[in-house]
């Protein structure tokens, strides 16, 4: 055994080494790299697409390696032959067996040098932002799991001829037709009646294996592919050079049928052997297969599991009570014309066999493939679904649902774009099911958020917010009149109050005997509610004018707390940037975990991404007593207080921002016994309340600020986008962690923990932070720049407007303040100057990855080859 080892090792060190004493050698590398940097660049729209990730690099490579592995192939064997070497390593006391696993992990070496030559690509994304090191561990293992195919088959390719241009030719033909099999067009040609030939095709399909470890997973069926691929071409390799060490199989029947120097017996050894080795690797691959599917494992090495059902989900499948079936359904020959759709799919059934296996044997998973007229069909309607009439196709199905024995509920909108919510509402869904009673919710808000019927024109209702829809599924939400009565801490645990605004006496001294009594509230105050501004212009709604600011902030001085009612909070390092006029609105936040604004700590916020916050209100001040307060949502320190009427004209709140280096809570929650807004006892007001006045507070209560209440709404936390089925569909998808962050809140404050972890959007894009600091100290210096240059540029003119009018002024004063007023007009012409060092920035990424090192190649090559010239000639 160790003889063997050390004999491959021999021709694996042998083979690397020689690689790299050849000049061809070093140009295939530049190239790689280069090509490998361009296609992220360019092709892969990296800068733009403002992800800390490498995806767009390494999704390249499935290409790229195509100008790496074939040329390096070539030279494997065919190279051997036409030099007339291969005769001499056949003399050599070494198998066949031991040459080709040699030489294949020789050129393996080479592959994994060049992949190790572009770690810039790991310092720029760390520099850029907080890349999800383990997508990029696992995106390094495909390629070179991908890379030990190409080789595989390359060797094969160069086993089989003596030219070398056709052994490239035909080892770039097998790596390129195992690309083509994952392609659209090829699926469609082949659904209908070779069905079978495409479902094997897309097992064949190199993209279908190698994106699952882009996406952080490594698959034992993955690892499987790339192996069965690598020992296919290690085989043939052996076999076919087998075959010629033996003389060549024509040789061999030739010599056998003309002559008697060769005995029938070694024709039928040659022949014995070659079909009971295709035989025992054709059965290897099957036991491997069958072995991979049943004993499978899979890992997830996603930062935030993104792809693994979370410890949250196994705990309370482990403690629901009714057997539960997941049922999905899907046309699958007609989903073939989908391939992302088709991939989804395929996910999606991964995700519900850890149900199963989870479940304790309470989860049953159902699968349909849904026809024109069967049962699947039948059932599938029973369940609630629709299927979308496609033009050409004709009706497509595509569903889950969860159901009892009693009840059943539908899964909503499946598309890849919602796919990091999928575990939250299925998980939701089995909780549902088996829900004994729903907790009780007191919700008050003056704006419709719970909808508004039109009698007279149905067309004309407003329908409830998508928070109030979702809170009704596993809440029991009882809406508070307009002047509030008692609340009864026994019946509501939780109130929730959106926008105080326009409260009566009545109501305000409700909601103090409550908090005293140790309930909980949680305020969405406004200093601005745009809302309140857009349904009355844009919606016809009649709202009062005084509704555009919560005046419930005015008692927050009874607690320790203050929030201007005539400011926001501007931040130009949360600023979101205008898609259009790619410009930034410092009032428009975008509070994310990236730049530490929302609280890691507290289970309301430390699973959320980023939140959207329209025109905030700030907290500030020292609770009183032993009141505790909580931060859960900050602005940075490149933050500003800006006058609310302000704050809706964009340009002149950058003009006017100034940083004061003071971090202000958008997000707030108070804890501890509170003191009394009404100290000097019953206001004269309230009338009809029979319940003993409380003056100090009974037991602990917990209560939540939050300065805004747009960020509540449909327009403000999701979009909506066409279904992959029908343009003409549209389908609402989170845009935001808002509502997560709505339901973290509620479930927290009714000790309800078990949805908190898998609501916040566990999304594997990673803005690139540094990029945003850094366009927003760019934009800072340029308008401090240009604000001093036209204070200096006023004081000029006005000095020049002197001069001009003085007639004993020299009139080379005059002369001289033009020409010093031209100047500053040319210099707050080219102000912009500053803003060319994010272009800078990026030339200089790309300068790095693309060029830096495919020189630093080249030169080290030049070097190393003429060392070598120089040695031989001495010699």
């Amino acid at each position: 055994m160790l003889k063997a080892l050390s004999q491959i090792w021999v021709v694996a060190r042998q083979t690397f080494c020689t690689f790299f004493v050849s000049p061809i050698a070093y140009v295939i590398m530049i190239i790689f790299l280069v090509l490998g940097g361009l296609y992220g660049f360019m092709l892969g729209n990296f800068m733009a697409g403002n992800d800390a990730s490498l995806y767009s690099f390494f999704d390249g490579y499935r290409w790229v390696f195509l100008i790496l592995i074939p040329p390096m192939g070539m030279h494997m064997w065919s190279e051997e032959m036409r030099a007339g070497t291969f005769e001499m390593l056949v003399t050599l006391p070494i198998t066949t067996a031991r040459c080709v696993i040699g030489k294949f992990l020789g050129a393996l070496g080479v592959v994994i040098v060049s992949l190790a030559l572009t770690f810039p690509l790991i310092i720029t994304v760390c520099y850029l932002g907080k890349p999800d090191m383990g997508i990029i561990v696992t995106s390094y293992i495909g390629a070179v799991c991908m890379a030990m195919a190409y080789i595989a088959l390359c060797s094969m390719a160069s086993a089989m001829t003596r030219n070398q241009s056709i052994a490239f030719v035909l080892g770039m033909l097998m790596c390129v037709l195992l690309n083509l099999f994952g392609l659209q067009s090829l699926n469609d040609v082949l659904t209908g009646y070779f069905t079978p030939v495409a479902d094997l095709t897309q097992s064949l399909s190199v993209r279908t294996h190698y994106i699952k470890f882009l996406r952080g997973i490594i698959d034992t069926q993955n690892l499987y592919y790339f192996l069965a691929v690598t020992l296919f071409g290690l085989f043939a390799t052996n076999t076919l050079l087998w075959i010629r060490r033996s003389g060549g199989l024509r040789d061999i029947i030739t010599h056998w049928t003309l002559s008697k120097n060769v005995k029938t017996i070694d024709v039928m050894r040659l022949f014995l052997r070659t079909f009971f080795g295709i035989i025992f690797l054709t059965l290897l691959l099957v036991c491997g297969a069958v072995i991979s599917h049943q004993f499978r494992m899979r890992t997830d090495l996603t930062e935030d599991n993104m792809f693994t059902l979370s410890k949250s989900s196994v705990y309370a499948l482990q403690n629901i009570e009714k057997p539960t079936v997941l049922r999905l359904y899907m046309s699958r020959d007609k989903m073939r014309k989908w391939p992302v759709l088709e991939a989804y799919a395929k996910r999606i059934e991964d995700l519900l066999e850890e149900y199963r296996q989870s479940g304790n044997g309470k989860i049953k998973i159902e699968k349909y493939d849904v026809q024109s007229r069967s049962v699947a069909e039948e059932s599938a309607i029973i369940d609630g679904l629709t299927g979308v009439q496609v033009e050409n196709i004709g009706r497509v199905w595509f569903g889950l649902v969860a159901a009892t024995k009693d009840q059943r509920l539908l899964i909503p909108d499946l598309i890849p774009m919602t796919e990091a919510r999928l575990e939250y509402e299925i998980t939701r869904a089995i909780l549902q099911l088996n829900i004994r009673q729903k907790p009780r919710v007191a919700l008050w808000s003056p704006l419709p958020v719970a909808g508004r019927a039109n009698q007279v024109n149905p067309l004309a209702s407003i329908p409830p917010w998508a928070i109030v829809r979702e809170l009704n599924k596993t809440k029991e939400v009882h809406l508070l009149p307009k002047m509030i009565p008692y609340i009864d801490p026994q019946k509501y645990k939780l109130v929730v109050i959106i926008h105080p605004s326009m409260l009566t006496t009545q109501s305000l001294y409700a909601l103090d005997q409550y908090i005293l009594s140790g309930g909980r509230v949680i305020f969405f105050c406004d200093p601005n509610c745009y809302y309140a501004a857009f349904a009355k212009r844009q919606v016809g709604i009649e709202l009062p004018e005084n509704l555009l600011t919560s005046e419930f902030t005015q008692t927050l001085p009874a607690w320790g707390i203050q929030m201007a009612p005539n400011a926001v909070a501007a931040d130009m390092t949360l600023a979101r940037v205008d898609e259009e006029s790619r410009l930034r609105d410092p009032c428009v936040l975008l509070p994310n975990s990236d730049h530490q604004s929302l609280n890691r700590t507290h289970p309301a916020t430390q699973k959320l991404r980023e939140l959207m916050m329209w025109y905030t209100g700030y907290f500030e001040g020292k609770p009183r007593g032993d009141l505790e307060l909580i931060p859960l949502v900050t602005t940075t320190k490149d933050a500003a207080p800006i006058s609310k009427y302000l704050a809706q004209k964009r340009d002149q709140t950058i003009t006017l921002f100034k940083a004061d280096g003071i971090q202000r809570n958008l997000a707030i929650e108070l804890r501890g016994h509170f003191p009394g807004i009404f100290v000097g006892g019953r206001p004269a007001a309230v009338r009809n309340f029979s319940q003993k006045h409380i003056s100090q507070a009974l037991a602990q209560s917990r209560v939540v600020l939050v300065g805004d209440v747009d960020m509540l709404f449909d327009a403000f936390n999701g979009t909506t986008v066409p279904s992959p089925f029908d343009p003409r569909v549209q389908i609402r998808v989170p845009s935001n962690d808002n509502t997560a962050f709505f339901f973290n809140l509620v479930d927290d404050m009714l000790d309800i923990n078990t949805m908190i972890n898998i609501r916040g959007e566990r999304a594997l894009r990673r803005p690139f932070t540094r990029l945003q600091v850094m366009k927003s100290d760019i934009e800072q210096n340029v308008i401090e720049e240009e604000r001093s240059w036209i204070n200096e540029l006023y004081k000029i003119e006005k000095q020049l407007s002197l001069a001009r009018l003085d007639p004993m002024a020299d009139p080379r004063e005059a002369e001289s303040l033009e020409k010093e007023l031209n100047k500053i007009i040319d210099t707050l012409t080219n102000i912009n100057i500053y803003r060319d060092k994010i272009a800078n920035l990026e030339n200089e990424l790309f300068f790095w990855n693309v060029i830096a090192m495919p020189t630093l190649v080249g030169i080290f090559g030049l070097i190393f080859l003429a060392i070598l010239f120089y040695r031989r000639r001495a010699r």
